[in-house]
């Protein structure tokens, strides 16, 4: 799909160290990777919406709780209907404003290639570890089989690193390996044609090797912290307090290669503003259903989805051994969950688990033998028990 670049609001920068180096530049048609450094209210959010604006498609997630992503509603570059929802399995999205919706597990990579802007909000999710869980499906599922991209590179916005780290940990349950897998991310998102911006309150927020790895750091505000050691060369070039509290506007920008400049953003007109309910003003309604079960990883239960999955194996294969190979579950684990399974159908006639993730056996017996359950239908059908 052919899509026009958005030129307003603008970006100026003036390269005070390394001007007539090839380097002193920002070129967005290169799938490049941005960390935008300050606190809260410095304007991190609108210098990353301003240079998603200049890419191909923008690809919003982790958002903050008060669902700044629905902001792009109000960006006249583009129709409501090249707007895409991503929302939780257990939420259901009306009055979305001419929008498509749908849910992280059913998210393909061709629905992505049909719009322009991707937004998933906080809004849309029942509870942390749904979004959390969302999230990671969206990156892992669907934008990592982007194997090879033409034209200009699709903007991934990860508004908040941290944010980022705590979904994968509690997908890894291992802080190195949540890490190592952003790391991941930066270093090979531009092999799939991927821009990804960063921002982040705190340095300590992201590890350092991601850092490393960012083609440009824009730094908008340090307040009373200053900048890390790492980069305080920087000081050489801009008067410290000039960076503890600078207007909204400004940003001092390091190029990877060293190339300093200094610059301002245009407000985006778009952007949202404190104490404004987007869901409220857009007439966005989210119904919020039966939450899955995740499952419990430093206990190794079994969730929902996991369920789900071993239940159409096993009709699949009909073997327990087979299953216990490929799920690195023993065999009464499974044995358990399909008994599990195949009673839930005999009383309540589906699998509350499977019913939960839309499994596509949830009213199916999936046992050789059907486990018999005793039903009481009538009050003297009772009686006789005694």
């Amino acid at each position: 799909m052919k899509s026009k670049l958005i030129e307003d609001p603008r970006i100026k920068v003036r390269w005070i160290r390394g001007a007539g180096l090839p380097s002193a530049t920002v070129d967005f048609t290169k799938p490049r990777t941005h960390v935008i450094l300050g606190p809260i209210g410095s304007g991190k959010s609108n210098l990353l919406e301003v240079i998603a604006t200049r890419h191909a498609k923008i690809i919003d997630l982790f958002g903050s709780r008060d669902n700044e992503g629905l902001a792009w509603f109000r960006n006249k570059g583009f129709s409501k209907n090249e707007i895409l929802l991503v929302h939780g399995e257990s939420v259901e999205l009306s009055g979305t404003s001419q929008a498509d919706a749908i849910s992280t597990r059913r998210l393909l990579l061709s629905d992505i290639e049909r719009k322009r802007i991707i937004v998933s909000v906080h809004g849309f999710f029942g509870m942390l570890d749904e979004e959390f869980q969302g999230l990671n499906d969206i990156i892992h599922n669907t934008l990592y089989k982007r194997t090879h991209w033409s034209g200009l590179p699709w903007s991934l916005n990860v508004r908040e690193g941290a944010n980022y780290l705590y979904s994968r940990m509690k997908v890894t349950m291992n802080q190195t390996l949540a890490k190592n897998d952003f790391v991941y991310l930066c270093r090979e998102s531009r092999h799939m044609g991927y821009e990804v911006t960063v921002d982040t309150i705190k340095w300590t927020s992201i590890d350092l090797d991601i850092r490393h790895v960012s083609d440009h750091t824009w730094i908008k505000r340090v307040g009373i912290f200053g900048l890390p050691h790492d980069i305080r060369f920087i000081y050489r070039y801009v008067d410290p307090p000039s960076l503890m509290d600078p207007p909204a506007h400004a940003f001092v920008i390091l190029n990877s290669r060293g190339p300093i400049g200094v610059g301002r953003v245009d407000f985006a007109y778009w952007h949202k503003l404190e104490q404004e309910d987007l869901m409220q003003e857009l007439g966005i309604h989210a119904e919020y259903g039966e939450m899955p079960d995740y499952g419990n990883l430093a206990r190794q239960t079994v969730g929902d989805y996991e369920h789900a999955v071993l239940m159409g194996a096993y009709l699949d294969t009909r073997s327990m051994g087979k299953l216990s190979l490929k799920y690195h579950r023993s065999p009464a684990t499974i044995q358990k969950h399909i008994q599990e399974h195949d009673r839930n159908i005999g009383v309540l006639g589906y699998c509350p688990k499977c019913k939960r993730v839309h499994g596509i056996h949830a009213t199916r017996f999936v046992s050789k033998d059907k486990v018999k359950v005793n039903v009481v239908k009538s009050w003297a059908d009772f009686e006789k028990t005694f």
